[in-house]
């Protein structure tokens, strides 16, 4: 409801074997208006996969001084800005131009001299401007005026102090949860982390590629499992010892119990790394260089590494590939669109034409006309997947 009280949704599940045969289905209980809906669910967990292996592309020499000064436009090594915490998109209208060049389009434009969008006050994401206010915490955190906030140390950004706090009462800290995924990339899927040792194993779904890539496609599954990983060393540090089991098979209370999966899965699921024995000619799989940069990075205890051991996050990667799924957050676009509708008179008018001239050139389009894969690149360069 408005006020924030749970509302019984408008379906029912029903046994319907001895109707048709189809088993459990799920029936509306009353009339349900198109665009209604029905209702939400909140996931166990969720991670945002990057792009690229940051720890490589941050010049060595210039780390320290990145990590200091990062500012709402810094580089990342995800391709787009999202809240660390709800996900939600973070990207501002110009973001649309910024990416988009002439060559991509197919036009002659530059992206220097690329339109900006009609109406860009009507994104519901604001620009990034310094100057708009805000201010700096003690620990590190900048808040502008409109309240989102941006840790300077490690970049991560959230769409309000409320998904900073959350983010951080669950996994401890932002900069311990980034740089844990970032150490996971670069050790498992990197190949500049790797560059010395020529026997560097390949993961199963690209044990084709050419050597000389820099790096090989990050398995989400196994980015998920380590934001789960922190999750859970976060859980068990803050609640009470002598009640918290680590293992989530085994303990009721864990986010992850009766979920399938088991550490046995990881080489059918071909998760992590190739690993060569000499007992048997039949390949197998490991994730030991992941876990190892996770203890690591998390400082584990020596009593810890007894409680967070290997089998536990082999668990939790093969918990995540069997039940994970890929989606894609709303786009700031489909916010503005049907607002710029209403501004312009309707689908039709005049005003509309020449709002869509406006936006397939700001798209690099040269003749101001629409491509029909346009909507998939605007969703591309905005949208969190």
């Amino acid at each position: 409801a408005s006020d924030g009280r749970p509302m019984r949704p408008p379906v029912a599940i029903v046994d319907l074997t001895s109707i048709n045969n189809r088993g459990n289905s799920l029936v509306a209980t009353r009339l349900i208006r198109k665009g209604e809906i029905i209702y939400t669910e909140r996931a166990i967990e969720a991670t945002q996969i990057p792009q690229t292996c940051c720890k490589c592309n941050d010049d060595s020499s210039e780390v320290a001084t990145k990590r200091i000064a990062l500012s709402w436009s810094s580089p990342s090594s995800y391709d787009v800005r999202a809240c660390r915490y709800c996900f939600r998109s973070m990207e501002p209208a110009s973001s649309l131009t910024s990416t988009v060049t002439g060559a991509k389009m197919g036009g002659a434009h530059s992206k220097e001299s690329l339109p900006s969008i009609p109406m860009p006050h009507l994104w519901p994401v604001a620009e990034y401007d310094r100057k708009s206010g805000g201010s700096t915490s003690p620990i590190g955190y900048i808040e502008d005026c409109y309240e989102r906030v941006l840790c300077s140390k490690c970049g991560s950004m959230f769409c309000s102090a409320a998904c900073k706090v959350a983010h951080n009462n669950r996994m401890g800290s932002c900069c311990k949860c980034e740089s844990s995924i970032e150490e996971v990339i670069h050790a498992l899927f990197c190949r500049k982390a790797n560059s010395d040792d020529k026997e560097m194993p390949l993961t199963g779904d690209n044990a084709d590629q050419a050597p000389d890539d820099e790096i090989v496609s990050i398995q989400p599954a196994v980015v998920l499992a380590a934001r789960m990983f922190c999750s859970e060393v976060n859980r068990y540090r803050t609640g009470t010892p002598n009640k918290v089991q680590v293992s989530s098979a085994e303990d009721d209370s864990g986010p992850f119990y009766g979920i399938c999966g088991d550490p046995e899965d990881i080489t059918p699921l071909e998760l992590g790394v190739i690993q060569k024995t000499t007992e048997s000619s039949a390949l197998s799989f490991t994730l030991e260089p992941a876990y190892l940069a996770l203890c690591e990075n998390l400082a584990l205890t020596g009593f810890e590494l007894e409680k967070f051991s290997l089998h536990f996050f082999e668990l939790l990667a093969a918990v995540a590939a069997r039940n994970g799924f890929s989606i894609a957050t709303k786009s700031p676009f489909q916010s503005y669109y049907p607002a710029l509708l209403r501004s312009v008179g309707g689908r039709g008018t005049p005003e509309h034409l020449h709002a869509m001239e406006d936006i397939a050139r700001a798209l690099g389009s040269t003749e101001g006309v629409l491509k029909r894969d346009m909507d998939r690149e605007i969703a591309d360069q905005v949208s969190v997947t």
